[in-house]
């Protein structure tokens, strides 16, 4: 049990500069559209690259706390190390709703477009998923955590 603990320890850090990237680019998107200069539109793009390579290691750690409770608290034997097949165990061990596992599946779709195809366009469209999967993560985690606290 002090192996999930310290991990989710570790991702509630991460999450909470998801959090501050987050804030940091919707202050600096608005600052750029009330002032579109070049000096403010590179400082927007920083921000938007930030929260999302900030989204990408927070999915990343996700998954990962979820594989963990699956196998430390809930005792499934998993032989599978695929984001969206722990998932989808998740779901079977009712952790996730069906809703929430479709969700989650899109978390990690998103994550792996914007770490192995960069594009502009796409940048801009998951900049702004970002917020929704923070809360999800958020949500699910201290579900995990009051579940641990049960056991």
């Amino acid at each position: 049990m002090e192996r999930i603990k310290n991990k989710i320890a570790v991702f509630l850090e991460a999450l909470a500069t998801l959090h501050e990237g987050i804030s940091l680019f919707d202050k600096y998107e608005d600052i750029f559209s009330r002032k579109a200069t070049l000096e403010n539109e590179q400082l927007f793009k920083a921000m938007r690259d930030s929260a999302i390579q900030r989204f990408e290691y927070c999915a990343d750690l996700f998954w990962k706390i979820v594989k963990i409770y699956l196998e430390d608290i809930e005792k499934i034997h998993l032989s599978i190390n695929s984001p969206r097949a722990i998932l989808r165990e998740a779901v079977i061990a009712r952790l996730l709703s069906e809703l929430e596992g479709d969700e989650c599946i899109d978390m990690v779709e998103a994550r792996n477009k914007t770490s192995h195809t960069y594009q502009e366009v796409m940048a801009e469209e998951i900049v702004h998923e970002v917020p929704q999967y923070y809360e999800l993560m958020k949500i699910i985690t201290e579900r995990v955590q009051g579940n641990i606290e049960k056991k």
